[in-house]
């Protein structure tokens, strides 16, 4: 299963792309902000609204939100260079920074790991008590799933024989599943799990964690001006020091956003590099 997300980037990276021209895009005088679809196309909007219209008074040029109902249709868009801004998870980052257009410039403070969350009051206590459960997933191309089967595996434990997965098409579907007793458990990354308990006021926790690698992170296109790039960089930095700012970064689940050190992703190239190695 770990094999998939690597082919199913490698893949779309022969996707014909995206045919609006630079010029084109300077003309219609908006810039579009793609945010990779980890929850619900309304809870997306409801979270990352706020942040395209505080960057539309920044940058005093109309900022637009997109996102996808699918994580392949996202991933598309990426790979057709439509996005001037995007927030993607940190498999994607090769595909943005390496292969296409994009320029690092944020990351989320926190490291990305792969939890798999139960209810509080669940009687799994580690991954030795999922055997024969049901598992829900966000989609198998997820970079969260991939590094919970490589540390599941890793324990002697796979999909198909030891544990039932269900997938879905996003994190929150999966957690819903939870509450619904739907599945046993769910794989999440941190920040999907913390809306989600905040929505349905109701506590989880984590009875297995992945080793970490870096976050989401924030990417720009080269075709936008370096002014317009830095001042980007700059909001994002500046809204752990600000209530307004503050209040954004709560509903990312996120305590701030850090400038992307040089080489800081070559633990994901690694992964998706030797990713055969885990199949």
């Amino acid at each position: 299963m770990i094999i998939f997300i690597r082919q199913f980037i490698l893949a779309s990276l022969f996707i014909i792309p995206f045919s609006v021209s630079a010029t084109q895009k300077q003309a219609i005088k908006t810039y579009t902000f793609g945010v990779f679809p980890y929850l619900s196309v309304s809870t997306i909007n409801e979270i990352y609204l706020p942040v395209s219209k505080e960057l539309t008074r920044v940058l005093t040029t109309k900022v637009t939100l997109k996102t996808e109902s699918t994580h392949r249709q996202f991933l598309k868009n990426l790979n057709n260079e439509y996005y001037d801004i995007a927030l993607i998870p940190p498999f994607w980052y090769p595909v943005a920074v390496d292969k296409r257009n994009y320029l690092p410039i944020v990351k989320m403070q926190e490291a990305f790991v792969s939890k798999i969350m139960v209810l509080e009051n669940s009687d799994i206590y580690s991954a030795n008590d999922l055997k024969d459960k049901i598992i829900a997933t966000p989609p198998v191309s997820s970079p969260v799933v991939n590094l919970a089967v490589k540390s599941l595996t890793e324990q002697g434990m796979f999909p198909g024989r030891d544990l039932i997965f269900k997938h879905n098409e996003t994190a929150e579907e999966c957690l819903r599943k939870v509450f619904t007793k739907e599945a046993s458990a769910c794989i999440s990354p941190p920040y999907a799990s913390a809306h989600i308990e905040k929505a349905m006021n109701t506590k989880l926790r984590s009875v297995h964690s992945s080793s970490a690698i870096p976050s989401a992170a924030l990417v720009i296109h080269s075709r936008i001006d370096p002014t317009i790039r830095n001042a980007i960089r700059n909001s994002f930095i500046s809204w752990k020091d600000t209530n307004e700012g503050k209040t954004m970064l709560n509903r990312m689940h996120t305590k701030a956003y850090l400038p992307i050190q040089p080489n800081e992703y070559d633990v994901v190239r690694k992964f998706l590099k030797h990713s055969k190695s885990f199949h």
